[in-house]
């Protein structure tokens, strides 16, 4: 029957949804960090690309194929030139295989004194 097949093998990317990226201040207003997720499927993960909200946010993948249970980085960076004191919130959003093509959408968090 259908329901002794094996399960179809898939990429599931497992990461924090709020990157904490810290105080920005005047003199320290961008700020880069590595991010990790990892691969907690059955199936290579494959990153085609990142897609932040905006211009003052930039995400460069750095392993864009995960093997099943592997870990993954990119390297984000915030840049809150221009914003007023305030908790800064950026989404990113990664297209990959992620269960099928689903976008991931992460996001970063800054906040400026």
């Amino acid at each position: 029957s259908k329901d002794e097949l094996p399960p179809t093998p898939h990429a599931e990317i497992s990461m924090s949804s709020i990157i904490d990226m810290g105080v920005f201040t005047q003199e320290d207003i961008k700020k880069s960090t590595l991010v990790s997720l990892t691969n907690i499927g059955t199936d290579t993960l494959v990153i085609i690309g990142v897609q932040p909200e905006c211009e003052c946010t930039t995400a460069t993948v750095i392993d864009s194929i995960v093997p099943p249970h592997g870990t993954g980085r990119m390297q984000v960076s915030l840049d809150l030139s221009g914003y007023p004191a305030d908790t800064i919130y950026k989404d990113v959003s990664i297209v990959s295989n992620h269960l099928e093509g689903k976008v991931l959408t992460f996001r970063l968090m800054g906040v400026i004194q």
